[in-house]
């Protein structure tokens, strides 16, 4: 199922914002966790309205909750009554909150990212004892979508997957046959050793051939395969002008019978007017989801 989105005003989402009296900007609390691997998390709290929705909103590869797609997003989401938890993977570094650069020694791994997103999941769902609403915006969204998978007894209520990629995919992806292969090679003994590969737009990724694997098999067909495995059957929202996304993903994501939005004139980021397209499509999809 496919439906396309003409881009346009905005006008539910900008008319409520409008009328909702001002209060300054957001402002929300940290809320600290210690994960499975020891690591300090951090995540940001937005309390929403009675009657408005748990929302967990994941960032992208390497990032953190400031990015701005994340943050605008999260604004509006709260501006409208929901309860909004911005949580930062730790990727390795306790109490992490800068985004991490591609050069950085990575000693995280997907699975390590499954189960932080997995902890917030069950503090978000104990904290507003209602089933979450999940969000994720590009890695995120996989991510997310990797957690559905993993996770089918998840609290969670609906799933938005915004600019959803695998890896190895699209024209920017920097990932090589030669670097899966000489990471599936690896001898045991070495598998400790940090290595230099290439992952997403990282032209240098040094990290385990494990933790790299990790990430780098979740591919086209893997992320295809996981999509119809889910027990929440997650909306996808795609930018009609995303370049970073091959020509192939939107036809396979609709032979592979998803649900897809795809919001023409927008790029992978959703920036610009088309952050009012993207923040209204969310709007009506939550909306929906009610009726």
């Amino acid at each position: 199922m496919s439906l396309k989105f003409q881009r346009f005003t905005a006008p539910y989402l900008l008319w409520l914002l409008i009328s909702l009296p001002y209060t300054g900007p957001a402002s929300g609390e940290l809320v600290t966790l210690q994960m499975d691997n020891g690591l300090d998390a951090t995540a940001e709290l937005m309390r929403g309205q009675p009657g408005g929705k748990p929302i967990l909103i994941l960032h992208g590869f390497l990032q953190t909750r400031d990015f701005f797609t994340i943050r605008r997003l999260s604004e509006a989401l709260h501006d409208l009554g929901h309860t909004v938890l911005l949580p930062n993977l730790t990727l390795g570094i306790n109490h992490r909150d800068q985004s991490l650069a591609c050069e950085a020694l990575h000693t995280h791994s997907l699975g390590q990212d499954i189960n932080e997103i997995d902890t917030w999941i069950d503090w978000l769902h104990q904290f507003s004892h209602s089933r979450v609403t999940l969000i994720g915006h590009s890695t995120g969204s996989l991510l997310s979508l990797v957690y559905l998978a993993e996770v089918p007894s998840a609290p969670i209520d609906q799933a938005l997957l915004i600019s959803l990629i695998p890896f190895a995919q699209g024209p920017i992806a920097k990932e090589s046959k030669a670097d899966i292969r000489r990471a599936v090679e690896r001898p045991a003994p070495a598998s400790n050793e940090m290595l230099k590969f290439r992952l997403a737009f990282c032209d240098e990724y040094i990290t385990t051939a494990e933790n790299y694997l990790s990430y780098v098999t979740w591919n086209r067909d893997k992320t295809l395969a996981a999509l119809n495995k889910t027990h929440i059957k997650p909306m996808i929202i795609l930018g009609g002008k995303d370049m970073r996304l091959g020509d192939d993903w939107l036809p396979l994501l609709k032979q592979a019978g998803t649900h897809v939005v795809e919001i023409e004139g927008a790029n992978h980021f959703f920036d610009h007017e088309y952050e009012f397209d993207l923040m209204d499509t969310i709007a009506e999809l939550l909306q929906a989801s009610e009726q």
